[in-house]
């Protein structure tokens, strides 16, 4: 195998190697295999599908058994894709029973919009102070810590942000899981609220860095958007004909050394369908917040 500057892209780039050999026929294809399905009826790369036994396999020979199989494949930003990935123009893609490649790296990752975007300073009043005396952003750098403080001390700014009516006080569901139809995903947090007969779901992705310069040039996988907000209306059931789901993006840049940190929040479109394309339609920077 060769070996990349870190181990997820290692392991994806072996593996496509491996799916084009099956492909072409230039490594023997697997039958009755626990690692590798027949995903489709081609002789395509994107006709094979690789489980978590695979990644363990890989793991086991060139790792020590050393790593998480999901994780080496779970694929945030255009920065964490294998170098083999790029050059061939391959994403990853979760499958109920697994994964597969799929042509087309600019069909499944979108940026994070650098100009046209809403700044405003922190509003500096009891919640925060209440935040700095308790230190609890300095003895923890956990995503949701940082979401939860935002929105405490934010409440008004990011409420008006989403939308949400002056009156109204949302439900904060703290990070979970949910599971659909085989594809698990994992929820960072949301809010939800009603008006009249609608209700509305602002479900949170959140990333953060202590990068005394910040670098989200790799921007964000779709997948993450929309399987979140899929699995979410496939549970309503009918209840989703009522409800509105806002994907939102949360990333805190902050530094150990400093005792204000930034947040970013970037709204979506509400999700519609399976088919719709992710798309950023209001930003907000929230400036000097205290740790």
């Amino acid at each position: 195998m060769k070996k990349e500057n870190n181990k997820s892209r290692s392991i994806q780039s072996e593996l496509l190697r491996m799916a084009e050999g099956f492909a072409n026929e230039s490594i023997q294809r697997p039958e009755n295999s626990n690692e590798w399905n027949r995903f489709g009826k081609g002789n395509n790369v994107e006709d094979w599908e690789f489980t978590n036994e695979a990644i363990k396999s890989l793991l086991r020979i060139h790792y020590d058994n050393k790593g998480n199989p999901f994780t080496q494949v779970k694929i945030d930003s255009l920065s964490q894709l294998g170098d083999y990935l790029i050059e061939r123009d391959y994403c990853i893609i979760h499958t109920r029973e697994g994964h597969i490649f799929q042509k087309g790296i600019s069909n499944h990752f979108g940026e994070f919009p650098v100009t046209e975007r809403t700044q405003i300073e922190s509003s500096h009043n009891n919640r925060h102070v209440t935040v700095s005396e308790t230190g609890i952003l300095k003895h923890s750098s956990a995503e949701g810590v940082f979401l939860g403080s935002a929105l405490f001390m934010e409440e008004h700014n990011i409420h008006r942000f989403l939308g949400i009516p002056k009156g109204v006080t949302p439900i904060l569901l703290p990070s979970h899981r949910r599971s659909l139809g085989g594809i698990q995903v994992e929820l960072d947090g949301m809010l939800v609220w009603t008006v009249g007969n609608q209700t509305y779901m602002a479900i949170f992705e959140v990333k953060g860095t202590e990068k005394k310069t910040p670098d989200w040039s790799g921007g964000f996988a779709y997948h993450q958007v929309k399987n979140t907000a899929l699995t979410i209306q496939g549970r309503l059931g009918p209840l989703a004909f009522n409800t509105t789901i806002i994907p939102v993006y949360f990333r805190n840049e902050w530094n150990k050394r400093s005792n204000i940190w930034t947040a970013r929040l970037d709204r979506f479109e509400p999700f519609v369908s399976a088919e719709s394309t992710p798309k950023i339609v209001s930003s907000l920077d929230i400036l000097n917040l205290p740790r």
